[in-house]
């Protein structure tokens, strides 16, 4: 995962695709201006997602259990959300982003088995803490409009 996120890093910051494909999303039509190609571009940003997306979830298969389980992801699409809104757009910031929340769940869980506070009351927190975290861009996106 952490040579993923390095090639990722250096294609994002390093190529021409990376630059096409920031433009692409930065702004649209910009980006057909130049002359780039727009549709090709996203088509495989979501390629290459759900393609990583979908490794994920077969090493979660082949992982400690060798076979798939009712219920197996738990609600990791809803925690790769929280990353990707911790990290806001920085290849950099993802692995302490995912650290951090890993912390949390399994933080939650031992402090729900040891002081028997219902798990609500945790993801209550946990919501709390997240949306303390990301309200810190909201004056930053707030500048960017005309």
């Amino acid at each position: 995962a952490l040579a993923l996120i390095l090639v990722f890093m250096v294609v994002a910051k390093r190529t021409r695709i990376g630059f096409e494909l920031k433009i692409c999303g930065e702004n649209e039509e910009f980006a057909r201006y130049c002359g780039i190609p727009v549709a090709t571009y996203q088509i495989a940003a979501m390629a290459v997602s759900g393609g990583l997306y979908g490794l994920a979830g077969a090493l979660l298969v082949i992982g400690p259990q060798g076979r798939v389980i009712r219920g197996f992801s738990s609600g990791l699409g809803w925690s790769a959300i929280s990353v990707a809104l911790l990290a806001q757009g920085s290849e950099a910031g993802v692995v302490p982003a995912a650290l951090f929340i890993a912390f949390l769940g399994t933080g939650s869980d031992h402090v729900m088995i040891g002081s028997g506070i219902p798990s609500e009351i945790i993801s209550i927190l946990q919501a709390v803490a997240m949306f303390f975290i990301t309200a810190r861009s909201l004056p930053r996106l707030r500048r960017r409009r005309p």
